[in-house]
């Protein structure tokens, strides 16, 4: 798989989708364990309040970086005797009542019960079902970085979520292990209105708005942005 960076946070119901996919006792190793979500103030610094994953019950909470992930299931898939992996590219899906079928680059046709798509909200697999292809309009995208701990105040460090409030915007951070550097890196995605600006230049005028920025402000960290679609989606992903 290509590698990815960043990373991605796991709940108790991560977990247990992990445990049920047998991929949990392979890919623990590669999950940092989260004590807790702290959600502070982004113009006062101040905690508003403090979810803990350790009281009054332990609860399963941890970050894994995204190439952790993907690579781990796709070796637990490559091992395992009924899933076989084929490079094609789809040029057609033709759904029936009784079955679906594809026909790849090269013409050859291929029968299945069932297909599942992961192929984007623009990809053919959502054309099939019936979905809008209009691309709804985007009023906020994600600012998102990824960097070894060591650039980072020591307050970014805590082993925790930290979840900064601020009017029309919030930043969330964690640390996760990077196993492509072997290193901890702190995970950070700064949501705000759409803008034609650069991430860097955004994120230098939001300092004023968002002070917990001017923390960073010092640092390397080479921002991303990423729109963020409209959650009115589709009820149902499934064509009957």
């Amino acid at each position: 798989p290509t590698a990815l960076t960043g990373a991605l946070q796991l709940a108790p119901n991560g977990y247990q989708a992990l445990a049920s996919l047998g991929a949990l006792d392979a890919l623990t190793p590669a999950i940092t364990r989260l004590d807790a979500i702290e959600i502070r103030s982004a113009r006062t610094n101040s905690t508003l309040s403090i979810i803990d994953h350790e009281r009054p019950q332990r609860r399963d909470y941890g970050a894994i970086g995204r190439g952790a992930l993907v690579n781990g299931l796709y070796q637990l898939a490559k091992a395992h005797p009924r899933i076989s992996f084929d490079e094609a590219s789809v040029q057609s899906i033709t759904a029936t009542q009784d079955d679906t079928s594809l026909i790849t680059q090269d013409a050859a046709q291929h029968g299945f019960d069932l297909i599942i798509g992961a192929d984007g909200t623009n990809g053919l697999t959502r054309r099939i079902i019936g979905a809008s292809q209009t691309p709804a309009p985007r009023d906020r995208h994600a600012l998102r970085a990824a960097c070894p701990s060591s650039v980072l105040p020591k307050a970014f460090r805590a082993k925790r979520t930290q979840l900064w409030l601020g009017n029309g915007y919030h930043l969330v951070s964690y640390p996760y292990f990077d196993d492509s550097h072997d290193d901890l890196f702190i995970n950070l995605v700064l949501c705000a209105p759409a803008s034609t600006q650069t991430p860097s230049q955004q994120v230098a005028d939001l300092t004023a708005t968002l002070p917990v920025l001017s923390h960073l402000s010092a640092c390397a960290i080479d921002w991303h942005k990423t729109p963020l679609p409209p959650a009115s989606q589709l009820a149902t992903w499934r064509k009957y």
